[in-house]
C-alpha cells in the first residue's frame, strides 16, 4: 500500500459550548452532517507498521500512542510490540529477568517513554531498556494484574487493578515507585481509565459490576492519589469520561439516557454540556485547545467549534482502506491512527502529520 496523501485542514478553534444538555440524546445525533474543515493544513500519511495479507481474523499492526517527537507505539499480531522513531523501528526490550510473568506495553507518554503493567507490577521502557518500578504485593492472592492505560510526561501512571469479579482504579508515580489503589465512593464495580493530565489527574469510569446491570453505569469520574471524584451529571443519566486534555482543562465524554448517547463535555463545576454537531461520535481524545478526536461508524472523525470532519474522506487513502481508530495526538498535531482494509481482516498502523502549505 503506497500512501502519499494530503488532507484538508480539519482542526478549527473551539471553546466550551454554553448550552446545557436538556434535550433528549437523540437530538444531537441529527445535528449538522460531517464536513471537511477549511484549507490551510494538509496531512501526510505514513505507514509505520509492516503489512500482512488478509486472514480470517484481524491481522496486522495497530497504533497505540504517539509522543511529542512523533514516535509511535505499535502492536502487532505477528511480532513483539515496537516503537517507530525517525531513525527506524525499535522493538521493546524483554522483561525476562526482571519479572516472572509476561507484561503488556499499553501506553506512551508525550516524553516517548512506554509504560505497561502485568501481574508483577508496573513497567517502563526507555530507549533499549526495560525497568520494573512498582512491585505487586504477593499477599494479594486474588490479584490478576495491573491494567495500565495512561501515563504522563512526569511518569504518573493510571489504570485498573484487576481482582476477581471487580477492578479497582489505581494511580501513582513510576519514578517514586508508588501506586495507590483506590476504592469507589459508592458501591463496587469494574473500571476503565482513559487518560491522565500532566498534573496527574486521571479520567476514570466506574463500570457496572459483572453481577449488576443498573442503567446508572457507567459513572464518569476523575481520580488523584487523594481519591475518586464523580463528575456531575443530571439525575437519571449515566456518563463516561472518554478523554482528558494534557492541561486538564477539558474532559470529554458521553451521557446516556434510556439507551441513547450523546457527546458531552464533563467537568467538576457544571452539568454535561452538549457538543453541537458531534452527532453519534464516540470521543477518544481531547487537546488543550478543545479539539476532539474520536470514532463514528468505524471511521476516525474530529470535532471543533461545532463542525465535524471525517479524516478518511479528506485523505487520499488507497481504495478500500479507511482510518478506523485513533490512539493519540501530540503537541504538533500528529495523530497515531490505525487503517483497516474493507472486510476488517487487515490493519496497519499509520502516523498522520499536519503539513502547512
Amino acid at each position: 500500500m503506497s500512501i502519499t496523501p494530503t488532507t484538508t485542514r480539519v482542526l478549527i478553534t473551539v471553546g466550551l459550548v454554553s448550552t446545557a444538555l436538556v434535550a433528549p440524546a437523540a437530538t444531537a445525533a441529527t445535528a449538522a452532517p460531517t464536513k471537511p474543515g477549511p484549507t490551510g493544513i494538509r496531512y501526510t500519511g505514513e505507514i509505520i507498521g509492516p503489512r500482512a495479507e488478509s486472514q480470517e481474523y484481524p491481522f496486522g499492526t495497530r497504533a497505540q500512542g504517539i509522543s511529542d517527537a512523533g514516535d509511535v507505539l505499535v502492536t502487532s499480531s505477528s511480532r513483539p510490540t515496537f516503537v517507530v522513531t525517525r531513525r527506524g523501528v525499535r522493538e521493546l526490550a524483554s522483561t525476562e529477568g526482571i519479572a516472572e510473568n509476561s507484561s503488556n506495553a499499553t501506553a506512551m507518554a508525550r516524553s516517548g517513554h512506554v509504560y505497561g503493567g502485568g501481574h508483577d507490577g508496573v513497567f517502563r521502557w526507555a530507549g533499549s531498556k526495560a525497568a520494573l518500578s512498582v512491585v505487586q504485593d504477593p499477599d494479594r492472592t486474588t490479584f490478576q494484574g495491573y491494567g495500565l492505560r495512561a501515563a504522563n510526561v512526569r511518569g504518573d501512571v493510571a489504570g485498573c487493578a484487576h481482582n476477581y469479579r471487580v477492578a479497582e482504579p489505581f494511580v501513582g508515580s513510576f519514578a517514586m515507585g508508588t501506586v495507590k489503589t483506590l476504592t469507589w465512593p459508592k458501591d463496587s464495580g469494574n473500571c476503565s481509565v482513559t487518560g491522565i493530565s500532566d498534573r496527574g489527574v486521571a479520567a476514570v469510569n466506574q463500570e457496572a459490576p459483572n453481577f449488576r446491570t443498573e442503567e446508572i453505569y457507567p459513572r464518569a469520574a476523575t481520580m488523584t492519589t487523594s481519591g475518586v471524584t464523580y463528575l456531575k451529571t443530571r439525575k437519571g443519566f449515566a456518563s463516561s469520561a472518554d478523554g482528558i486534555s494534557p492541561n486538564g482543562k477539558y474532559i470529554v465524554g458521553r451521557v446516556t439516557k434510556d439507551g441513547a448517547s450523546t457527546v458531552a463535555w464533563l467537568s467538576h463545576r457544571r452539568n454535561p454540556v452538549a457538543l453541537r454537531g458531534a452527532g453519534a461520535m464516540t470521543p477518544k481524545l481531547v487537546t488543550d485547545r478543545g479539539v476532539v478526536v474520536g470514532v463514528e461508524n468505524d471511521r476516525v472523525v474530529t470535532w471543533e467549534n461545532g463542525r465535524k470532519s471525517d479524516l478518511t474522506s479528506v485523505s487520499r487513502l488507497p481504495r478500500g482502506w479507511v482510518l478506523s481508530d485513533v490512539s493519540g495526538i501530540n503537541r504538533r498535531g500528529q495523530l497515531a491512527v490505525t487503517a483497516t482494509k474493507a472486510g476488517g481482516h487487515e490493519t496497519v498502523a499509520m502516523r498522520l502529520t499536519a503539513k502547512r502549505r
